[in-house]
């Protein structure tokens, strides 16, 4: 299996670990997390390598369909990055584009970060100021999603050992976290986020060079994020090594656009 689709593989066991369901059809994939619907990191059907345009426009035409029939909050579809059929299946135009980079970084030489005593694994003890950090990143989206969402994310983390959460503190505040998700040799960078107070203070370069050492720690080999920020996030990642290796090609109906 290539690096690229050992990649992707993550991402489905990623979704499954989070609690969403993952069904798989013809030449393509189906995401769902009926807990919370809005939340479309879990839900989206994505378009194989293997798909004919044939099959490629008939799923795409469904998820258009089952997006009308049952009143979806929205619609996602994902194509593979050496797929172009989304290139010519035209019912498309009606969807919004957003280029997904996967960014990769090989993990054969890592740096030990200086000591930092704010930047440290989650612990038991972490919990409730970690409730209140993500309650707060999550909340403009709406008070019952943001409370969902953060019950759902500390509940998979105390559960599940494939996660590892980094978490930067301030006088006893979680003002940073980044998600670490371990699978088969490979490590999701994923979730990485700093509260707008704290910004521009260098906590995110802590946070993100303590979690590397994290996944060369666990023996791992190669440590992968996700942007679809082309310009200032994307060139953080280069500047620590990253490279892209691919493109995940994503299309979105929304009934709030």
């Amino acid at each position: 299996m290539s690096k690229l689709n050992a990649i992707i593989e993550t991402e489905f066991r990623y979704g499954s670990a989070m609690g969403a369901k993952i069904l798989d059809l013809s030449n393509s994939v189906r995401v769902s997390d009926d807990r919370i619907p809005e939340r479309d990191a879990y839900n989206y059907v994505f378009v194989s390598q293997e798909a004919s345009f044939e099959e490629a426009e008939a799923t795409v035409k469904e998820e258009l369909r089952r997006f009308e029939q049952l009143n979806l909050p929205h619609s996602k579809i994902v194509f593979h990055p050496e797929s172009l059929h989304w290139q010519t299946i035209e019912v498309l135009d009606s969807f919004s584009y957003t280029a997904r980079f996967i960014m990769v970084l090989p993990l054969t030489d890592c740096a030990t970060p200086e000591p930092d005593e704010n930047c440290k694994v989650l612990e038991a003890r972490d919990f409730e100021a970690l409730h209140e950090f993500e309650w707060c990143m999550y909340v403009s989206k709406g008070s019952w999603y943001a409370s969902h969402q953060t019950e759902l994310k500390l509940d998979t983390y105390s559960k599940k050992n494939e996660f590892e959460v980094i978490v930067y503190s301030v006088d006893g505040r979680v003002v940073g976290d980044v998600e670490l998700f371990a699978d088969n040799g490979i490590v999701k960078f994923d979730d990485f986020k700093v509260h707008q107070e704290y910004r521009c203070r260098g906590y995110g370069k802590k946070l993100q060079r303590f979690a590397m050492s994290r996944a060369c720690r666990n023996g791992v080999s190669h440590i992968y994020a996700i942007t679809d920020d082309n310009g200032f996030v994307k060139e953080l990642y280069r500047k620590d090594g990253f490279v892209e290796a691919g493109i995940l090609h994503t299309f979105r109906k929304s009934r709030r656009s």
